[in-house]
Order: structure tokens, then sequence, then C-alpha cells
């Protein structure tokens, strides 16, 4: 699915997306968590960056040697890469869908950290692309709405994403526990890689 002009007035208009006017809290509670494992950051993707505000936010926290930032927008990639920031890093822009994209390179080289806030919702066949992410990243800063999320955005927000996927926790839970572990909020272990000695407490891996 492509998402252009209308996709994103008829979204962000006037509200409040997560990931976007709090970045900042959540790139704090990433950087702090990561630093309480003391698992090294170093390179990291944004898969879906839309606005851009989490993958600035998170590359300020990290000062990663490699970022690659995708999107599916011709829009926000333009968009993106008229930032005065990016300047200070060496970041990948990639005009691309997820599942589109080749991963081949990041399944022989994965990033430490994958951002997807947001995404699967878009996404048709999950199963084939959450295996594909726990291939590419060892760990996933992950978020979806499920159809209990858009039933009560709609009914406290009025907000409706006509463009998304509305599916039930357990159709989400069913792949991600195939392919990652999850050890803390938004936080997916990747379980194609295998290197677990960060996250380690056994209470707080399911």
């Amino acid at each position: 699915m492509k998402f252009e002009k209308n996709y994103w007035s008829e979204i962000y208009k006037g509200r409040y997306i997560d990931g976007t006017f709090n970045a900042s809290k959540h790139a704090d509670y990433i950087k702090s968590i990561f630093a309480l494992s003391e698992f090294p950051i170093c390179k990291i993707a944004d898969i879906g960056f839309g606005k851009g505000k989490l993958l600035e936010e998170v590359t300020k926290r990290f000062h990663p040697e490699l970022i690659i930032a995708m999107d599916t927008s011709l829009l926000m990639v333009e968009a993106l890469r008229k930032k005065n920031w990016i300047g200070k890093y060496n970041l990948a822009i990639l005009h691309s869908s997820f599942e589109e994209f080749n991963a081949d390179y990041l399944q022989k080289y994965p990033v430490d950290l994958a951002s997807v806030n947001s995404v699967f919702q878009y996404i048709e066949d999950v199963d084939v692309n959450l295996r594909k992410l726990a291939s590419i990243a060892r760990f996933s800063y992950f978020s979806v709405p499920t159809k209990n999320d858009y039933l009560r955005m709609e009914k406290e927000l009025g907000f409706v994403d006509k463009y998304a996927f509305s599916r039930k926790k357990e159709f989400y839970t069913k792949s991600i526990s195939k392919y990652f572990t999850r050890v803390s909020y938004n936080i997916l272990e990747s379980k194609i890689i295998e290197e677990h000695k960060y996250f380690s407490a056994e209470l707080y891996r399911e």
C-alpha cells in the first residue's frame, strides 16, 4: 500500500499520533531500557518512519554508526531528505515497503534495533513479514493497534483508520510468539538471531 498525501492529511490532521507527538518519551524509554541491560545499540533501522520524529529522537539518544530509514511514502522520504539533522549521521533512506524490501544484506549483517511503530496493521501477510523482521534485527521496538484498540480509539477520540486491517490481539501474538520473545514493554527479541545474554531474567521473558 502506498501512503501519500491523502493518508497523511486524514490520519494526522489535528491528532496526537503515538510515536510522533511523544517521540522524545519513547526514545528516552528505549535508551534507558537498553542502558539498563547494557546492550550496545550501534546500528538501527526505522521501518515505516513516517513523519520521522521517533527516528530523529532515537538517533539523538544513541548516535548509531549506521541508520537505515525506510518508508513506502515518497512524500515522507523527500521530507526526511530535507531535514538538517540527517547530515550528521551515516543514514540510508530507502523508498520501499517492508514487504518489497530485499533483506539479504541485513540478514547477514543485522541491525541491533529496529523501530516498527504502527506499521503491521497495514501489512497483509503478517506472519511472513514478522519472520523477516526477526531475521534482520536483534531487537525490535514494536507496536501495532489491535481491533479492540481501534474500537477504543473510535469511541474515545472518534478516530477511524480506513487504511488499516483491524485484527484481534491473538492474530498478532500467534506470529509474534513464533519469531520473538517479549522482554519488556514494546521490546521484542529475535528468536532467529540467537544471543540471549541480555534481558536474561526468566520472569520477564514471555
